[in-house]
Formats: structure tokens, C-alpha cells, sequence
């Protein structure tokens, strides 16, 4: 991209109409900053059809951002001297004491989504309407599919576990901790979900209608328990505002100020675990190659987290070493589109492409076949089949299932086919028992 501002935000407008031109989301919302501007392109409306614009100040539920800044909050209490990543969270949870989770699970591993144990679902009503008591239960019983800090595995709970021990180091409760420590030192407003407020807008919320292809305002959903708080807090923030905090993650150490320390920014930026390689499917370029305490590393260097609400998605990516921020919320539930443009301009206003995603299968399809149990009740079947793969994804008891084939062809690389497009697939090797594990988006499963 050119450098000039007016340059810069007309190519960053082209390229945003563009892509609401093509996929008829509602509304998008972008900022970005290098620390010493700001541009913000605003597209579409806040409702399908609607004359209310998009602006940088309308308002998104922050979804899973919650676990960046419940990540920064854990760290400064590190280093205040109030919470070691190191010790057994049974230490700080003593009902977990004598269990796998509770004697060899860290802070650390809570952050980087390598605590190993089996995780639950958010996707059915037990799930949804957890409570603290049913969850230790739980974890007394539940198996350790992998030996904690090896492989990666995206469990929100990890996130409800940490919100738990700043509960018990502080005595205050995690997500307002992350407001009076983080979001109102850097003078963001965040609204309360629960309440609503009339001084805000709402960015709008719109699911695909497959009858009629278009966006329709989004039907309610029935909401979760208390418990998940910790990983999805009740909280809005605005595109703007979530850019001011990318710019402080953004900021190089030496110039490190407000709530965020050096220190912090020095744990934020470290890998803990890389990811397997993606094998097939057009959207493996989008994923994180690694994962650190509470940040995706992506495949272009940017550091970042993303957010997912009913009819809603947001992201932020940040880059210290160009001093690069960049926030894209849809007012629709499409989080590859939102992956899609924010890895776009990542790179074009970084000037830095990143490599290609390697789609090479290290494995003989024989060696893969077999059934893997995920968090919750999910399973897949995997069957060889002549030069292909055959999986069937689905929950225990349930006949639906989803059907993909990655196709392996000698001297090819590896082909997945899907009806859904944004399905990715990575297959690795356990290093305690030398097995081979699955991992479907960002979930790991662990073969039976």
C-alpha cells in the first residue's frame, strides 16, 4: 500500500466495499493505527436494509477477546507477585487438589490452551448452564487426553479456571478486575450487555438465511450461565476503542505505559506451542501457526485474538515490530471473512507476506484411520478408503454427521473437501505415547 493517509484509507475503503460487495455482509467496521494515526473505514449499516451506518463507534460483544484480557490482567498480577504461572492451580483451588487437572495443570497452560484435560461443550443446554460446583465434579472424573504444555487445544473452561484463581488471589472477580485494570486506565467505555445503555449503538447482529441468501436481524438464543463469564465477559466495546487496545499491546517495550507493562508485553509476544499444519481446505493460510499466553501467533508475525457472539464477530491484530494495529468487526457471525480481511490488511499495511501454509501430509492415510474422542461428547470416525480419508464428524448418541475426504493423491498435495468450506484439518504426533491425535479448527482429539 501507498503511505500517505488519504492513500492508505481510500485502498483500505476499495478493498472493504469490495468484500461487502461480494458477500452482502451488513455492516463492517475497520480501524487501524500505526501509533501515530488513525484510519477508520465504516461500511454498510447497522441493520440489513437499514439507514443507520456503520460507524467505529458502534458496539460489539467482545466474545472471546475476553481471554486476551483476562490474560493480561493474570499477567500483571505475576508481576505484582500475586499469581505464579507455575504452580498447580490446585494450590490456588484446593477442591481440585488430588485430581489430574488440579496436580499437574498450570496457570501457564490455561493460557496457552495446553492443559490436556478433556473440555466440555458450549454447544449443548448442560454445557450452557454449567455451574462452578457440576464443573469440579466434572474435572474429578475427567481424563487427561495429553500431558499438559504439549498440544493445543482452544477449551474455554481453561479460561473459567483462571477467572476462578484471580477470584481467590484478589478476591475480586475477574471482569471487573479487567475493567479497573485494563479497559479504564486506557479510557475505554465498555457497556454492560446486560443492561444495555442508551448512550451506544449497537453494531447490529444478522444471521445467513440459506432459504433466501440473505441476512436477516438475529433470532435469540438461549443465553449461558454465570460460570462462562471469565471467557466471555457481558461486555461491547467499539472497533475504536478496541484499537486503543491494540495500540498499547502494540507499543515496543521500551515505550511501554499505561496498565500494560513491559513485562506483560515481553509474555504476550512468546510462543508456548506451535500448531500442526493444516492439511487441505482453502482457509488453512487464515489459521495461527502458534499460540502464546492468551495470543494467536499468526503466519505473518501479527499477534491477536478474535471474538465470536450470536449474529456478531470482531478481531484484533497487533505487530510490535511495525507498531501496526488493526480491529475488524462484521455484524454478522462469519469469522473466516473477518480472518480473511484482517489477514489481508495485516499484510498489505505491514508490507510483509506471509509464507505460504505448508500442505504436505506427513502421515500414510493407514496410519490415520481410527475413532477420536474431542471435548464434550464429539467424535470422528476416520476410514481409508482407495487414496482418500473418509471422516465423520459428530456427537455421541446423535445420527447426524458431517461428512469431509481428504483426498491424498501420490505426489499431490492433500485435498480436503467439505460442505463446510471454513473446516480445517491437522493430524499429529503425541511425543508421551507416540500416537496420533487429530485436531479439527482448534480443537485437538485424541485417538481411542
Amino acid at each position: 500500500m501507498q503511505h500517505s493517509p488519504d492513500a492508505v484509507a481510500a485502498q483500505i475503503d476499495a478493498f472493504v466495499s469490495q468484500v461487502r460487495a461480494q458477500t452482502q455482509v451488513p455492516g463492517i467496521a475497520v480501524a487501524v493505527s500505526n501509533l501515530q494515526q488513525r484510519i477508520y473505514i465504516n461500511v454498510g449499516a447497522t441493520a440489513a436494509g437499514g439507514s443507520v451506518r456503520m460507524s467505529q463507534h458502534a458496539l460489539f460483544r467482545l466474545g472471546c477477546v475476553t481471554k486476551l484480557l483476562l490474560a493480561a490482567v493474570v499477567l500483571e498480577l505475576v508481576r505484582e507477585g500475586k499469581l505464579d504461572l507455575d504452580v498447580p492451580i490446585g494450590e490456588y483451588l484446593p477442591e481440585l487438589r488430588g485430581t489430574p487437572t488440579g496436580d499437574s495443570v498450570r496457570a501457564r497452560h490455561l493460557l496457552s490452551h495446553t492443559s490436556g484435560y478433556r473440555g466440555v461443550s458450549i454447544h449443548d443446554a448442560d454445557g450452557r448452564s454449567l455451574t462452578w460446583d457440576r464443573f469440579v465434579d466434572y474435572l474429578r472424573s475427567a481424563p487427561q487426553f495429553f500431558k499438559p504444555g504439549v498440544v493445543f487445544s482452544y477449551e474455554h473452561s481453561e479460561a473459567v479456571l483462571l477467572g476462578q484463581i484471580v477470584r481467590r488471589v484478589t478476591g475480586q472477580d475477574s471482569n471487573q478486575l479487567i475493567r479497573t485494570k485494563l479497559l479504564e486506565p486506557l479510557g475505554i467505555f465498555a457497556a454492560d450487555c446486560s443492561t444495555g445503555s442508551s448512550r451506544v449503538t449497537s453494531a447490529g447482529h444478522h444471521d445467513f438465511d440459506p432459504a433466501t441468501h440473505r441476512f436477516r436481524p438475529s433470532t435469540a438464543v438461549p443465553g449461558m450461565s454465570k460460570f462462562w463469564e471469565p471467557s466471555f465477559a457481558p461486555i461491547s466495546v467499539s472497533a475504536a476503542d478496541l484499537l486503543t487496545l491494540a495500540e498499547a499491546l502494540a507499543r515496543p517495550n521500551g515505550s511501554a505505559a499505561g496498565p500494560i507493562s513491559a513485562a506483560t508485553l515481553d509474555l504476550l509476544k512468546l510462543r508456548a506451542v506451535t500448531l500442526p499444519a493444516v492439511v487441505g481446505g482453502a482457509y488453512a493460510e487464515l489459521r495461527p501457526v502458534a499460540f502464546g499466553c492468551g495470543t494467536a501467533h499468526q503466519r505473518d508475525g501479527c499477534l491477536g485474538h478474535n471474538g465470536l457472539s450470536r449474529g456478531q464477530c470482531i478481531g484484533l491484530r497487533y505487530d510490535p515490530r511495525s507498531r501496526l494495529a488493526v480491529v475488524v468487526g462484521l455484524n454478522a457471525q462469519l469469522p473466516h471473512l473477518r480472518d480473511y480481511i484482517l489477514t489481508v490488511l495485516c499484510q498489505q499495511l505491514s508490507g510483509r507476506m506471509a509464507p505460504r501454509a505448508s500442505r504436505s501430509l506427513p502421515f500414510e492415510l493407514d496410519e490415520l484411520a481410527g475413532f477420536y474422542i474431542g471435548g464434550g461428547r464429539t467424535t470422528v470416525t476416520a476410514e481409508r478408503d482407495d487414496d482418500r480419508l473418509v471422516l465423520e464428524v459428530g456427537s455421541e448418541g446423535e445420527g447426524r454427521k458431517l461428512r469431509a475426504e481428504l483426498i491424498a493423491a501420490e505426489n499431490e498435495e492433500p485435498i480436503l473437501e467439505c460442505p463446510m468450506p471454513e473446516f480445517s484439518l491437522a493430524f499429529f504426533r503425541e511425543t508421551r505415547d507416540n500416537t496420533i491425535g487429530l485436531m479439527l479448527a482448534l480443537s485437538a482429539y485424541k485417538r481411542a
